[in-house]
């Protein structure tokens, strides 16, 4: 049944629904964010910003998989280049079949 226009603030049935869907989303979003930070249900949505707001510092400040394999592969062929200029060792098998 379409929802009369005078309750959506004159918005269609279709966007008063995804506008409370949204409402919905973002009530159950701070909910989980206050249980995950362990906070009372007094507390208010600043403070869970703001801790929300140090997490994602933290986040920001660990290397990404991308940074990560990138540094992988540079290591790689730096170990590469080295190896090549390192003299071959005589392995220690070799030097007891004496």
């Amino acid at each position: 049944m379409p929802i009369a226009k005078e309750h959506t603030g004159g918005a269609t049935s279709a966007q008063y629904r995804a506008k409370r869907g949204h409402r919905n989303e973002m009530s159950t979003l701070y909910d989980d964010i206050r249980e995950v930070v362990g906070q009372s249900p007094g507390t208010s949505r600043a403070d869970v910003l703001r801790a929300v707001s140090a997490y994602i510092q933290e986040l920001s400040a660990r290397p990404a998989v991308a940074d990560i394999s990138r540094q992988n592969r540079l290591l790689e062929e730096q170990i590469t280049r080295l190896r090549r200029k390192l003299p071959v060792a005589v392995s220690s098998d070799a030097s007891n079949d004496d």
